[in-house]
């Protein structure tokens, strides 16, 4: 994924064929075994009844949801995605004057304007040199998203001008409920796992194949939209 975090019109995900909620995989992932906080990315097998069976390289990893969980759901984006008082995550460098010309871009549909971080999302942080990572809300647009003013979370933050060029990888990312969970799906699962390798997921964060399929490099990830042009 070169896109912007954690991270979200999403791309369509086509409703595939349920599981019949049979009994998971006997192989469970040997991480989610040891039980503690767990992080799973993988592809949907099963799914019905309030679980999931989660494949991933190490094994299949059973994971139980419910009303509390949230759900959010991730896809490819356009400048034109950019607006005004929606959330955004920007990675990317800092010029001398003080402006960011950035190289990913994720615009959060499911914050309500307070961009406080989803469960398992990272917050907005300084990193060494003149790169950023920086979330906050977009207060301006122009351009067509070509470029928009941010007011970061971080504190004592100030007002920062954000251009985005024609090469970033701009994602959207929108809540969405447990009714779009599907066979096929590639997922993120954060949460708290038992004794016996079950995972309570505290969110499930439903997001495209990369090339190499839910794993690996830029997989589970959606796939950044490259524009030509400003809005295109």
């Amino acid at each position: 994924m070169r896109s912007g975090i954690v991270i979200v019109g999403c791309a369509a995900l086509a409703l595939a064929a349920c599981g019949s909620g049979s009994s998971p995989a006997s192989k469970t992932s040997p991480a989610a075994a040891r039980g503690g906080v767990q992080a799973v990315t993988g592809q949907i097998t099963q799914v019905g009844g309030g679980r999931l069976v989660v494949k991933e390289p190490s094994g299949n990893v059973s994971v139980a949801y419910g009303t509390s969980t949230n759900v959010l759901l991730t896809g490819s984006a356009t400048q034109s995605t950019i607006v005004g008082g929606a959330c955004v995550v920007v990675t990317g460098r800092r010029e001398p004057a003080g402006t960011v010309t950035a190289d990913t871009v994720q615009v959060q549909f499911n914050m309500n304007g307070r961009c406080t971080p989803p469960p398992g999302a990272a917050l907005g942080r300084n990193v060494p040199g003149n790169a950023v990572n920086l979330r906050g809300r977009i207060t301006t647009v122009s351009g067509g998203g070509s470029s928009f003013v941010m007011q970061p979370v971080t504190a004592g933050g100030g007002l920062v001008t954000v251009n985005v060029p024609a090469t970033a990888g701009i994602t959207r990312l929108d809540t969405a409920s447990t009714d779009r969970l599907a066979v096929g799906q590639c997922v993120r699962v954060n949460g708290q796992s038992d004794a016996a390798g079950v995972v309570e997921a505290r969110a499930l964060i439903i997001t495209p194949a990369g090339p190499t399929g839910c794993t690996g490099p830029s997989g589970g990830q959606p796939r950044p939209s490259r524009s030509t042009t400003p809005g295109a």
